[in-house]
């Protein structure tokens, strides 16, 4: 190989001094690797010219070298990207498909000594060692590849569960502009290569995944806690609803055979003409609500309950036409219509907001000390 020359090549807002083996754009110094620095310098000393590939390789690694085209081009992009040249397009470093390379910018000044050389004290930007022969993904990128998969993995096994998926319009178009702004975030800190373009848009789409499943009407969870027959209603507040909104919630019944009520109204309710919305689980074994209308429970379609399986109630409230819906998915993920557009409680139906969540079970003939419903995980979604 033959020996770098001392000297400074100027070009644009690049210094380039042999003799420390630094360069620096205006001002501020880019780390480089020897090699890659080797090849930039070799490339200036040729300027104007098409350097064969094989002259390179022979210059950087020697004549009893097992390096080949593959190799050089990784250098290549490394020095391209020290430069933010761009092989589309350059600026610098052009390629001569089949030949070689070739210094392309000819406003270039050469001076015998380094006498210009500036602090080696100033700002460095970073670019990947000459280990990193496949051009690299950076710092930054690496980390923010790697991190935005493993949050949507969190986000997807911990909420989907629990949160509700509407496939509409509105949720549609969230998870597309979700998808291009995140992949867009991703993709201003990446090289532009094919290979990191694509792991930006998986990364893009798996955020916006993240983003809709944790969906931002989820208002909060509730924690589990269990009902007991013959105690007082169990009231839990949340935050104020005048328009369309869903109320979600889980529950497991201990034993068959129950009468315990969900219900929901705008305070604290101590007795049932408190509450506009109720669903039971019946003594005879069936899921229930109240048809304000008939001024009975009733259901639209016929679910016995079991115990010790898990229950996931929908009420779909709509308090400026006083009518609500009821809707319950069973443990093995079928859903049964309880209620459809029933009118709410007829001491309720003025009713114009709801702020409030209750639960109730009442004694019966087969109490025992292992009568008991658990509910959990309340959501509330506006709209």
């Amino acid at each position: 190989m033959s020996q770098l020359n001392n000297g400074v090549f100027s070009f644009g807002p690049f210094r380039v001094e042999v003799r420390t083996s630094r360069l620096y754009n205006e001002g501020h110094r880019v780390k480089v690797a020897r090699k890659p620095f080797q090849l930039l310098v070799f490339l200036l000393k040729n300027r104007g010219h098409v350097v064969p590939k094989a002259a390179l390789i022979h210059e950087i690694w020697g004549a009893d070298t097992t390096k080949d085209d593959t190799d050089l081009a990784a250098l290549v992009r490394m020095v391209r990207k020290g430069l933010g040249d761009n092989a589309g397009n350059p600026l610098y470093i052009g390629t001569v498909p089949s030949q070689g390379y070739s210094f392309i910018f000819m406003d270039v000044t050469h001076t015998e000594h380094d006498e210009l050389a500036g602090d080696t004290g100033g700002p460095i930007s970073v670019v990947p060692p000459d280990s990193n022969a496949g051009g690299g993904l950076g710092v930054l990128t690496t980390a923010t590849l790697a991190i935005i998969p493993l949050l949507g993995l969190a986000w997807l096994f911990l909420l989907p569960w629990c949160l509700i998926r509407l496939p509409t319009p509105l949720a549609t178009a969230y998870v597309l502009m979700a998808a291009l702004g995140s992949s867009y975030v991703v993709l201003t800190v990446s090289p532009s290569t094919k290979r990191t373009k694509l792991l930006g848009c998986i990364a893009g789409f798996l955020l916006a995944f993240c983003v809709y499943y944790s969906w931002p009407f989820a208002i909060r969870p509730m924690s589990w806690y269990s009902m007991r027959p013959g105690q007082a209603w169990k009231n839990t507040r949340f935050p104020s609803q005048s328009s369309l909104f869903l109320v979600e919630f889980e529950t497991v019944p201990q034993r068959d055979q129950l009468d315990s009520v969900f219900a929901l109204s705008n305070g604290p309710g101590t007795n049932y003409p408190d509450f506009a919305c109720l669903a039971r689980l019946s003594v005879g074994g069936k899921i229930e609500a109240f048809d304000g209308e008939r001024d009975a429970y009733r259901a639209l379609s016929q679910l016995t309950y079991r115990k010790r399986q898990r229950y996931r109630f929908r009420f779909a409230v709509d308090p400026p036409n006083h009518k609500y819906s009821v809707y319950v998915r069973d443990d093995h993920g079928e859903e049964y219509t309880i209620a459809k557009d029933f009118e709410f409680r007829g001491s309720q139906r003025t009713v114009r907001a709801f702020a409030n969540f209750g639960t109730r079970m009442d004694f019966t003939t087969a109490d025992n000390w292992l009568s008991a419903v658990t509910v959990c995980e309340l959501h509330v979604y506006s709209f």
